[in-house]
């Protein structure tokens, strides 16, 4: 059975929902099936060795959002296929690892979360309202940016995680209804 929540569609298994990680290796392996793709004709592409792509393609790990934009690069796929989003043309898409946080920065600074209807804060307050589990992950302006992580930020943010990890085209700032407590 698949789910589709805000352009997303994941699997439904045991009670529970897939997780983005597992849905965007699904879609990773695919893309490398329908292309007729070796893991060697991978690595080549990505400086990883044909063991750790084995690795990562079997066990569908919380890998970082850049090694992920490199692989769909190396498989010549674009990030909406792999997201299980719809190509958003007011979107520039992240090309690499860097630019992905840069564009999470941006777009978290870009927002006041409103929760209440009267108090309006950075990002840091809005890391804690979100909670301990990105502690770990956000250290001194530096995150480690994996799958799970900006889940998670998606998540709480009620945006899609390919949306919150690019830049807009058109006026700098994504914009959210009210309904979600987020506005710029």
């Amino acid at each position: 059975m698949t789910l589709i929540v805000q352009g997303l569609s994941f699997r439904v298994f045991l009670g529970g929902i897939m997780k983005l990680r597992y849905a965007i290796w699904e879609r990773l392996k695919k893309a490398k099936k329908e292309k007729g793709l070796l893991y060697q004709d991978i690595a080549e592409k990505t400086n990883l060795s044909n063991s750790t792509l084995t690795t990562l393609f079997s066990s569908k790990p919380n890998y970082r959002v850049g090694k992920i934009i490199e692989i769909s690069k190396a498989l010549e796929v674009d990030l909406p296929y792999i997201f299980g989003e719809k190509t958003d043309k007011r979107l520039e898409y992240p090309s690499n690892e860097d630019e992905a946080v840069s564009n999470l920065w941006f777009n978290l600074d870009s927002y006041y979360a409103n929760p209440d209807g009267e108090e309006y804060y950075s990002r840091k307050k809005v890391y804690k309202k979100i909670g301990k589990a990105f502690y770990t992950a956000v250290k001194e302006d530096q995150i480690l940016l994996s799958l799970d992580v900006l889940e998670d930020f998606s998540k709480h943010l009620k945006v899609s995680p390919l949306r919150l990890i690019s830049k807009s085209c058109s006026s700098g700032k994504l914009h959210f209804s009210r309904q979600n407590s987020i506005v710029c």
